[in-house]
């Protein structure tokens, strides 16, 4: 499926600043300035998924937050 991003389209998905605020959490979430090489994400990315992928944490039990947070730094490499 194609999804055009031309203008008339953008209003059915939320406009554009939606995006544009969503963006700027995506690079906070990797703690990098936004236009950050590919290279960097992907170094970002695996650091952080050490610190927060919830089979990594030994003896902490899951209570929603380390998966959240796993899930929102993952959520941010796919999309950058």
């Amino acid at each position: 499926v194609f999804l055009s991003t031309s203008s008339s389209h953008l209003p059915l998905l939320g406009g554009p600043s939606r995006f544009m605020a969503e963006d700027d959490d995506l690079w906070d979430t990797l703690n990098l300035q936004q236009g950050a090489s590919v290279e960097d994400v992907r170094v970002a990315f695996r650091e952080l998924s050490r610190v927060y992928h919830p089979d990594k944490r030994s003896g902490a039990s899951d209570t929603g937050g380390e998966g959240a947070a796993f899930m929102r730094v993952h959520r941010a490499y796919r999309i950058l």
